[in-house]
């Protein structure tokens, strides 16, 4: 047993949306098909046909543009067979060229759209990946600020632990000495630890962000 499809109230509204453009498109190829047979045979209309070919295929898709287009033509078939009075075989001749006219101006126009989505979502992709990376470096930046301060630390008890051995090492007891040896030990193994943090701070880098590609962006 297949679960039904669920909709959301803005699938139902674009739905409704398409069809409607679509019911226009429809009209409005009426109503040029029904002055292009009140019209004299010698005027062209056919250019008026493809508004409404290029407002179904722009709001509505694909196949309602190239359905439009067929029903442009057939307009304006009716059309001419209303108005001429000749063979039967320059009015189907006539809607042959049109057909090919209006689908493809439909198709154009539905790649036309197709590459403005396309763009529209690689910046949107762009946008995404630069906020990704600002936050990567704001967070670098962070980590190497807080690193060089906890550094000042321990740089400061080598020196000082190193310029009291020298200078006043025959005054300083076995233990006092041995002390300061382990202050140094000790101030020299955090620094240490503190450069191993910078170092991994070094290796966040714009070229190792995940960028979230979608195959339809890159087709």
């Amino acid at each position: 047993m297949t679960e039904p499809k669920l909709t959301t109230p803005d699938t139902d509204r674009t739905v409704a949306f398409r069809a409607g453009i679509l019911a226009l498109s429809l009209g409005l190829v009426a109503l040029v098909g029904y002055i292009d047979g009140r019209s004299s045979a010698y005027i062209a209309f056919s250019i008026f046909y493809i508004p409404p070919v290029v407002l179904a295929t722009w709001f509505s898709g694909r196949l309602a543009g190239v359905a439009v287009a067929a029903a442009a033509a057939l307009m304006g078939l009716a059309a001419d067979l209303w108005t001429m009075h000749v063979s039967q075989i320059y009015p189907i001749t006539n809607m042959s060229f049109r057909l090919l006219l209006f689908s493809a101006t439909a198709l154009v126009v539905a790649r036309l759209q197709e590459a403005l989505v396309r763009e529209r979502a690689l910046s949107e992709a762009n946008r995404e990946a630069a906020e990704r990376l600002q936050a990567a470096n704001d967070l670098k930046d962070a980590l190497m600020r807080t690193v060089v301060d906890d550094v000042r630390a321990p740089l400061g008890s080598i020196f000082a632990s190193a310029v009291t051995l020298r200078m006043a090492q025959r005054d300083l007891t076995s233990a006092d000495a041995s002390a300061l040896v382990g202050q140094i030990a000790e101030a020299s193994s955090n620094l240490s630890a503190l450069v191993e943090q910078l170092t991994q701070a070094e290796r966040i880098d714009a070229a190792t962000l995940p960028l979230d590609r979608d195959p339809a962006i890159s087709a």
